[in-house]
């Protein structure tokens, strides 16, 4: 919910698994995904410290245009986390 709020309402926010979540920024460029991801760190750290949670947490994104890459979700996913 509070990665949802943080976002548009274009965006999309999915748990991958376990703690691990994506969002996907439609129609974003890298300057502003960049703005996001921060903008995302900033509300994560203030919900922790609301809630009295000490919580840790890594931010890695990846960027490419939608058409024409032959890049998959599998490979976005890699590139984020290599960050």
């Amino acid at each position: 919910q509070e990665l949802s709020g943080t976002v548009r309402r274009t965006d999309l926010v999915a748990r991958l698994g376990g703690d691990e979540f994506a969002v996907l920024l439609r129609q974003t460029d890298a300057d502003a995904t960049t703005l996001v991801a921060q903008k995302l760190g900033e509300s994560l750290a203030s919900w922790a410290q609301v809630h009295g949670h000490a919580v840790r947490f890594g931010l890695g994104w990846a960027s490419a245009p939608f058409t024409g890459t032959g890049m998959g979700a599998e490979q976005l996913l890699e590139r984020a986390t290599a960050m």
